[in-house]
């Protein structure tokens, strides 16, 4: 019997009848004249991709298809390799006119008005008369959920499901899809009613960032073309290592690249407890790694970059040289396929695989709706994971530069707020290094006779006293970066005996007992953020809902108590931040409308602007990026520092 994908063809046709007797009227390569009528009108593009939708094998890549306009009432659809070229101007026409004049919605809308834009339709966010989109209203209103068309309408759909029909029947699929994204807004709408809040956001920051959104994606970034081959060296020569290691390690070849061999050596030879994934399937992944290394008592930050010498040294305290090897390969694996990979140009694969050049611009795509706390994200490749050198791969353009800012601690500032907890603000108020003074309420050690970072240079006897009297070394002491990290845990209510692969831990003798007290005595000196946490509880067991402090819901899923109550806490810093985020590019983007938002990583972001205009823009910028906010009925403003990068 014929299949496609694995499914009797007999199988697709019973469904596609099924779906076609619920469908509205379909006109094929024929514009409709008449009147919508009220209801929105739903736009989806289909183009040619590996799951081609029409079947078609010899159009390349990316090749748009087919232009569907439609709702429950009727649709029109266009497939456009079949159009001549004046019968593709006038779809044009047709299509830009309806947007200007009518309610429309899209479900991913970014990539639809990219291809229109790609295959000459003149269509902008702001020429649009009502623009709707189901994936960031629902990432909005139900922020844990999936949002893809697929999870929404085995929600809210009312059509027989048709997804599996993608290549077999692509003319009712690309109905289907128009149809049901309208009767998915219809049942979003209703839950915005109850909720104006959400609606709010959705409107003056998901909608509104929208055109910001499309032109970063076009626009793309600048590559500085010394950069990735060097990087490329670096951690090919980091997975040899890590290869060799663990060849070394187990006495004959082993593939690292390999689950199977890999899993064989963890769980079969050294005869580790075997980790799994929630469906309780055997793995050797990311967090299956870290578990294990963890239980060897290895220790490491996350933040740093895996290196021999770093494995060595984990080595010869005690840790697993397979473990070490492992992690030391997919270390630099990752770097290699999400970093380096994007801004090559390459061909072939294994023995045939050659790199051909450096590509000119990159283009990540940003992605507003994926992350439960409102975080923007990139992926392909992935700029918030940027840091240091490979984040220098990336340059203004000529003639432009970019200047930027950090907020400088704003989770903490945040938390403080929203706990009101008089050390925090007062510490942000004058200034302290917080990082010096938590070690102190973490430890009992009086504090410091100058509570700014002057105290780890400055030559006053009092200080010099204080510094010799407890051997500080300076603002790299080993117990300020341990405290840095051990409590930005806790802030995130992670529990403190599983601090312990925290770097330092082992050399400032910091045991699950230690650990233990230390959490003890600095929520001591922070009791309104025990308080805080505490109501945060109560609320997401009566409600199962949170907020952040301009409304940003999140209805909590797990099923599992104590993971709700740490994301619903989480929430409130991580949310937050991002809607401060979001209204900050909105705002400055208003004020200088030849600025662009090249990329932001949470609590910071970098614009491009003309040279020319770099002190207009910054006397703009600054006053937005440290505005004042009211947090839990207090004025609070967060400090920012400025960068400047100057075109490679």
């Amino acid at each position: 019997m014929a299949k496609i994908d694995e499914i009797p063809i007999e199988e697709l046709e019973q469904a596609r009848l099924r779906l076609a007797a619920c469908l509205p009227p379909i006109l094929t390569n024929e514009i409709h004249r008449g009147d919508w009528g009220a209801r929105p009108v739903c736009i989806d593009l289909e183009w040619h991709t590996d799951k081609c939708k029409c079947g078609v094998k010899d159009r390349p890549d990316g090749a748009l298809e087919c232009v569907g306009v439609g709702n429950e009432t009727l649709v029109s659809q266009f497939w456009w390799q079949d159009l001549d070229v004046f019968t593709q101007h006038s779809v044009k026409a047709w299509v830009e006119y309806l947007v200007r004049h009518h309610p429309v919605l899209y479900h991913g809308g970014i990539a639809d008005l990219k291809k229109l834009r790609e295959n000459g339709f003149d269509i902008t966010v702001e020429c649009h008369d009502d623009l709707n989109d189901t994936m960031l209203a629902d990432a909005v209103i139900n922020s844990e959920g999936e949002h893809t068309l697929f999870y929404l309408t085995a929600n809210y759909g009312s059509l027989p499901q048709h997804k599996h029909l993608q290549k077999y029947a692509p003319k009712e699929y690309n109905a289907g899809d128009l149809v049901e994204t309208c009767v998915v807004w219809a049942e979003l709408v209703e839950q915005f009613k109850k909720d104006p809040d959400a609606w709010r956001v959705y409107v003056t920051m998901s909608l509104a960032f929208l055109s910001q959104q499309l032109e970063s994606d076009e626009g793309g970034l600048r590559v500085d073309k010394t950069r990735p081959l060097p990087l490329y060296d670096k951690f090919s020569t980091k997975a040899a290592q890590g290869q060799a290691l663990a060849n070394a390690a187990v006495g004959h070849a082993i593939l690292l690249s390999s689950p199977e061999q890999v899993m064989h050596e963890l769980y079969n030879v050294r005869e580790f407890p075997v980790q799994r994934t929630r469906d309780k399937v055997a793995t050797s992944n990311k967090d299956a790694i870290a578990f294990l290394r963890k239980s060897v008592g290895t220790e490491w930050d996350a933040e740093d970059e895996p290196s021999l010498a770093e494995a060595w040294s984990n080595i010869e305290a005690g840790g697993d040289p397979f473990l070490e090897a492992k992690y030391l390969y997919s270390g630099a694996a990752h770097s290699l396929s999400n970093y380096v990979m994007p801004f090559l140009l390459t061909e072939g694969e294994d023995e045939s695989f050659r790199i051909l050049g450096v590509r000119d611009r990159i283009y990540p795509e940003c992605r507003v709706h994926s992350q439960a706390s409102g975080r923007h994200g990139y992926v392909q490749p992935p700029m918030t994971q940027f840091r240091g050198v490979v984040e220098l791969q990336v340059t203004p353009d000529v003639g432009f530069c970019w200047i930027g800012h950090d907020w400088s601690n704003i989770e903490t500032w945040h938390l403080g707020a929203l706990a009101r907890d008089p050390l925090i603000l007062m510490a942000k108020a004058l200034a302290w290094d917080t990082h010096t003074v938590n070690f102190c309420d973490g430890t009992g050690t009086p504090y410091p006779p100058k509570m700014t970072k002057a105290i780890h240079t400055c030559p006053c006897s009092d200080c010099t006293a204080w510094r010799r009297e407890f051997n500080w070394q300076g603002d790299e002491d080993l117990r300020r970066t341990f405290f840095k990290r051990f409590v930005y845990r806790l802030h995130y209510r992670g529990l403190p005996e599983n601090c312990g692969d925290i770097p330092g831990a082992r050399a400032l003798k910091m045991d699950v007992g230690r650990l233990i007290q230390a959490s003890e005595m600095y929520l001591a000196k922070h009791r309104p953020i025990r308080d805080y946490w505490a109501a945060v509880d109560d609320q997401v067991d009566r409600e199962g809902l949170v907020r952040t402090f301009m409304g940003r819901p999140r209805r909590l899923e797990s099923e599992y108590r104590n993971a709700r109550l740490r994301e619903a806490s989480n929430h409130g810093m991580q949310g937050g931040v991002a809607d401060i985020y979001i209204t900050t590019a909105i705002a400055v983007k208003a004020r200088a409308p030849w600025a662009r938002l090249m990329y932001g990583k949470f609590d910071s972001q970098w614009w491009q602007v003309p040279n020319g205009r770099r002190l207009e823009f910054a006397s703009i910028y600054a006053p937005i990026v440290e505005r004042e906010f009211n947090v839990n009925g207090q004025r609070i403003s967060y400090p920012a520092s400025y960068k400047l990068r100057e075109a490679a």
